[in-house]
């Protein structure tokens, strides 16, 4: 303290202190706890982006995540509440908004840890917010054109920013050189007007620089990302030396200058006006009118409309905003967009931007659209009728589901809250949506699910998370007796949930019999106390969640669920805790988390308002690779159908009233299929994860026979573990691998050896692995589109399907799941596998040295923590090699730099033990040459080009490692 003045040294640092009157808007509030962190790699921080441009004079703005809008803070309403300025916006560096930016800057901390889903970034153009310097950008739409405005004669010096397409070039004008008569400068080809290739912006707008733009999603994130001078300081630019750097570009592209603010026709006005379940929209359940919404102070009548200045954003010619009280609409020409009451009101508060409004502009902005709504004195809290089942599906939460379900991704936003309290297992949260929505699916035989995998890996979080997003008057759970069902009050379409729960042969014959056609309902035909006949009823439509650790039941069970794994990878454990972790530290804003459940659940009482039939003209074109088994044939068309039903108010109805099922409900069925026949599932050949990884192990093991002792080695796994995947569990009536995969036979055969002249003999069971009906056997779930009849069926169906060029290209891109799985498994080899002057020898650090136990017989190596052999004297001392040998599996490829093989005895190099496939290895004749791995035993098995030579112990070392990178875990 200075002077007894508490705010000394605040103005000692340079700070202006502005006293707030009375009833003034509060201060700003401190900024939130970053999402995530770290920042993204070989990225800057953002406040690495601030310094950068404050140390210009730039004050930067601080935006929503995923949003060209400004904090609330800095926004109309947060500045001034309900008493701002006429024409005042977040452009207009007014004191106290200058004040509050600063404000928001000032924890550096937080902005250094911050990352793109805790703020965006924009640079303003008005040289108020710049110390009186004017910001000019150039915007390139079209991507054809950025190197060549990029490389211009005064441009190159530019910093480039990047984000959904084209470019952003960043310079100050000089402001003696004159600038453009418009704030808004572009330029169009000539046959298409409508769509700039080249706008200039010196005013009314402003850029981002930072962020995550609008359109990302999870699958395809699109983030804004300088590319170029970055660090650098923008340069000083006249208009003359631009236009002359542009003009060759403009002639050699045909390209015309068209000033924005003109005059033209009005767009077709779409306003997005969700509907309730009612039929109402909120526009009409509100009552609310764009004429009490919206005001044009200069406006004048044209027509219908009436033709004026833009509220928020102003205008140039005092005529690029309408509004046609006939239609309740709006419109801006400067912008091309337009909607209804409800988006005026999120662009007046500045809660969205006038150019970003379009179909789904308002998810996640519905809480604070009724805040508007609320503080302008309308009814938006209407008390709860009576036997409402979950009160938290308010108005707005409404309004927001249904946004969703009509333009947004359903199951995408579904999936982003399930990630929300579970890390992974999008496969079995998939199943879980389709199999809901089957309820609803008026043509279908119904979904169950039934999850496997090990005891605490997730199979219950998974289920516990889904559940909170679906109703919760249609759930049952608990443990249940084998008639139990049939004496409840058991809800028409329920959903019951048996988390690792035993199913009697009485509960499964009731599943059986239920699930055979769960349209209809299931009878129990039994006595009463007198003897008189009693009939009770299972209600139609009850789908069945099921989670066990092991397999619990024959295939008659199997064959009527989806049997998804959950996700057991080392990968996902250290995601868990990652996000366990992240949890305890920075938490998570609980009420937002509890409302977007709530808008999940609001989403799924809107699709099962009622039953509905879907239509899958295209099913003629599917193909299946198998059709010995017809249930996962109507399994996967069911899949199409609820993906439909999931987007039913995005896909057309017939004359029948039928929802049609698109392209993309194929392309979403194929994938989750795809999904439960390889690495997250089994479902044609129905096999528990231990079974599918020792089946595949077996197959890299190389032999055409093989004893339980060999297994265990290979897998590392208990001997009694090994003996119930192989022969199944008979107290259970389960069957294993034996019984499963045809390629898998056994024997009993009498061994016998001879050991320092005497004849030992013993009985032990032999298995037998035929690797040509295995791989004919694994690969049968292929399902395919006849592409020939998939077109004509679509020239047929015009108005169902988009035109053949523009469904053939991304139905033959790489999107497709098994040709992202081909490609993905391609590059891996490649990485992971190297050829020739590829391999590397590299030195990792020592590691302490362990002794495997005798599970791999008399050879077995001494061996460090990563798996790799360490040569021993003797005595049985360690030898310090001059150089130890790398980490088997990828750790190879981490380390150190690139050197030569070393050679072995013979004058062969010596390969890496990271560095061999085990699917390359081949069973070697009789022969002299050593192992070169270990290089003391002979050799049994070399690689098909005949470069590498190893020996059997070495190969189980090397399939242990594979092993566990398939997630075997004793």
């Amino acid at each position: 303290m200075i002077d007894g003045d508490s705010l000394a040294p605040a103005k000692a640092s340079g700070w202006k202190i502005e006293r707030v009157p009375k009833g003034a808007a509060p201060p700003p509030r401190p900024a939130p706890t970053p999402a995530t962190r770290p920042a993204i790699k070989g990225s800057p921080a953002p406040l690495d982006i601030v310094r950068w441009l404050r140390g210009q004079g730039i004050m930067p703005l601080p935006c929503r995540p995923k949003s060209k809008s400004p904090i609330s803070q800095i926004s109309r309403r947060g500045i001034y509440g309900d008493n701002a300025p006429a024409g005042d916006s977040f452009h207009i560096p007014t004191p106290e908004r200058m004040a509050a930016v600063k404000a928001w800057w000032v924890n550096e901390d937080y902005h250094q840890q911050a990352t793109v889903k805790d703020c965006s970034i924009s640079v303003p153009l008005h040289p108020d917010w710049n110390n009186g310097r004017q910001v000019i950008v150039l915007d390139i739409d079209d991507t054809s054109l950025c190197d060549a405005v990029a490389n211009a004669p005064a441009l190159e010096r530019c910093p480039v920013g990047t984000g959904k397409k084209g470019a952003k070039l960043f310079a100050f004008l000089d402001p003696d050189g004159g600038r453009p008569e418009s704030p808004i400068v572009q330029y169009a080809p000539k046959d298409d007007p409508d769509h700039p290739a080249l706008e200039i912006f010196t005013g009314s707008k402003h850029a981002l620089i930072y962020g995550e733009h609008p359109d990302s999603t999870r699958e395809r994130p699109i983030l804004y990302a300088i590319t170029r001078g970055f660090g650098e300081p923008f340069p000083v630019l006249t208009w003359k030396e631009i236009k002359q750097a542009l003009e060759p570009i403009i002639q050699e592209n045909g390209l015309v200058l068209k000033e924005s603010g003109g005059e033209r026709e009005p767009a077709e006005m779409m306003p997005t006006r969700p509907r309730l379940r009612g039929g109402r929209t909120i526009t009409d359940k509100l009552n609310l009118s764009i004429t009490d919404v919206c005001t044009i102070t200069d406006g004048v009548r044209c027509g219908d409309e009436v033709r004026g200045s833009h509220p928020v954003h102003g205008s140039t010619t005092g005529q690029n905003f309408a509004i046609n009280p006939h239609e309740n609409t709006w419109h801006c020409f400067r912008c091309g967009t337009g909607g209804g009451p409800v988006e005026w009101i999120a662009v007046e508060a500045e809660i969205i931007d006038c150019s970003a409004v379009r179909p789904g502009c308002l998810h996640g902005h519905w809480r604070e659209v009724f805040d508007v709504l609320r503080a302008k004195g309308y009814e938006v809290d209407p008390p709860s009728p009576e036997g409402v089942p979950d009160p938290e599906i308010t108005l707005d939460v409404e309004a927001e589901a249904l946004e969703i379900l009509e333009d947004g991704d359903p199951v995408e936003y579904l999936l982003d809250v399930f990630h929300s309290e579970h890390v992974s297992d999008d496969t079995i949260a998939k199943c879980c949506y389709v199999s809901a929505a089957s309820r609803v699916v008026e043509n279908t035989r119904g979904l169950h699910v039934l999850t496997t995998g090990p005891s605490g890996k997730g199979k219950s979080s998974s289920y516990d998370s889904t559940l909170k997003q679906t109703p919760k008057e249609s759930q049952i759970g608990g443990t249940l007796s084998d008639r139990a069902l049939f004496y409840h009050d058991i809800p028409e379409r329920a959903i019951l949930v048996l988390d690792d729960k035993g199913m009697s042969e009485g509960l499964q014959e009731l599943f059986r019999g239920a699930t055979s056609d769960f349209r209809e309902p299931e009878p129990l035909r039994t006595v009463g106390a007198r003897r008189e006949p009693i009939v009770k009823m299972l209600p139609p439509r009850c789908v069945w969640w099921m989670a066990s650790a092991d397999d619990m039941a024959d295939d008659q069970f199997h064959n009527r669920c989806l049997q998804p794994w959950c996700d057991d990878s080392e990968e996902a454990d250290r995601e868990f805790f990652e996000h366990m972790l992240r949890e305890e530290a920075y938490g998570e804003d609980e009420e937002e988390k509890a409302r977007r459940f709530a808008v999940c659940r609001a989403m799924w009482s809107a699709i099962g308002a009622e039953v509905i039939p879907v239509w899958v003209p295209f099913a003629p074109a599917i193909l299946f690779g198998d059709m010995r088994n017809r249930r996962n044939g109507r399994i996967f068309v069911d899949l199409i159908k609820c993906f439909a039903r999931i987007r039913f108010m995005q896909r057309p109805r017939d004359d029948r009233g039928r929802i049609v099922a698109a392209i993309d409900d194929f392309r979403d069925a194929l994938t989750l299929y795809h999904e439960l026949t390889d690495e997250s599932g089994s479902q044609v050949n129905q096999l528990t994860p231990d079974e599918a990884r020792i089946l595949r192990l077996v197959e890299l093991m190389h032999r055409e026979s093989f004893n339980r002792n060999d297994l265990v080695a290979a897998s590392g796994l208990p001997p009694i573990r090994i003996y119930r995947i192989l022969h199944g569990r008979a107290e259970r009536g389960t069957g294993g691998l034996l019984e499963k995969c045809p390629a898998l036979t056994y024997q009993d055969v009498s061994v016998s050896m001879d050991s320092e002249g005497i004849r030992h003999g013993h009985r032990e069971m032999r298995y037998y692995f035929d690797v040509g009906v295995y791989r004919i056997w694994s690969g049968r779930g292929a399902v395919t589109l006849d592409m020939e009849v998939f077109s004509q069926i679509s020239q047929s169906f015009p108005s169902l399907f988009p035109t053949w060029e523009k469904t053939q290209t991304p139905h033959n891109s790489p999107g497709f799941p098994e040709e992202r799985e081909r490609e993905e498994r391609e590059r891996e080899k490649r990485e992971r596998f190297p050829k020739g002057g590829d391999s590397t020898a590299l030195t990792p650090a020592r590691a302490p040295v362990h002794v495997l136990s005798g599970d791999v017989g008399k050879d077995s190596h001494p061996i460090n923590e990563m798996g790799v052999e360490v040569p021993h004297n003797g005595n049985g001392e360690q030898k310090t090699p001059e150089q130890s040998l790398p980490t088997l599996g990828k750790e190879w490829e981490k380390t150190g730099e690139r050197q030569g093989h070393p050679e072995n005895g013979m004058g062969h190099n010596t390969p890496l033990p990271g560095a061999i496939d085990p699917e390359d290895l081949i069973a070697a004749p009789p022969h002299q040459t050593k192992c070169q791995v270990c290089q003391s035993r002979p050799a049994t098995l070399k690689s098909r080009d005949g470069q590498v030579w190893i020996c059997d112990v070495c190969q189980r070392i090397i399939l242990r490692a594979r092993a566990r990178e398939m997630g075997v875990q004793s």
